[in-house]
């Protein structure tokens, strides 16, 4: 949780979401599915009436929600925010379908949240905040032409030497 701790402060952020499920089990040892909303104070575990006693059981020390119809994961989340004055979330949006993005970011904008999102590329460089950066400090990308994996670019690197 001090690796959480110090990347939410270096991201601004007074809370997040965790839906990757190797860093749910990292975070909260928790093997089900669902998501997790993190702030200064609350570990708060969503999930579904199938993994319930599951989350119970594999992370006691956390918080429990269980998600169902009107109580959805936007809706859900919005509340926690607010109850926990989480006013910029920070969001693993590389594991999310459009869909679900695109109604956590509409939910946040609704009730006043900043909904922060970030991506890596190669080595876990971050991209989104590196690019928000650049042009918000007025350099303008005109293009972006790159291998985005480092396995890709060390095969392509390989075989680049042995072909004539």
């Amino acid at each position: 949780m001090k690796h959480l701790e110090a990347f939410l402060n270096a991201m601004q952020a007074d809370g997040a979401l965790i839906h990757r499920p190797e860093n749910l089990r990292w975070l909260a040892g928790y093997t089900g599915e669902g998501c997790l909303f993190i702030a200064k104070d609350a570990k708060v575990i969503l999930t579904d009436f199938r993994y319930v006693e599951q989350a119970r059981r594999q992370s006691p020390d956390w918080a429990l929600t269980q998600v169902s119809g009107q109580r959805n994961y936007p809706a859900l989340i919005a509340e926690l925010a607010a109850r926990h004055k989480a006013r910029r979330v920070y969001a693993e949006t590389d594991y999310l379908t459009y869909d679900a993005y695109r109604k956590l970011k509409d939910t946040a904008k609704r009730v006043g949240v900043k909904f922060r999102y970030e991506t890596n590329v190669g080595a876990g460089l971050p991209i989104i905040g590196t690019m928000n950066d650049l042009t918000n400090s007025g350099d303008k990308i005109l293009k972006i032409e790159a291998v985005l994996s480092g396995t890709l670019n060390y095969i392509f690197n390989a075989l680049s030497e042995d072909v004539p």
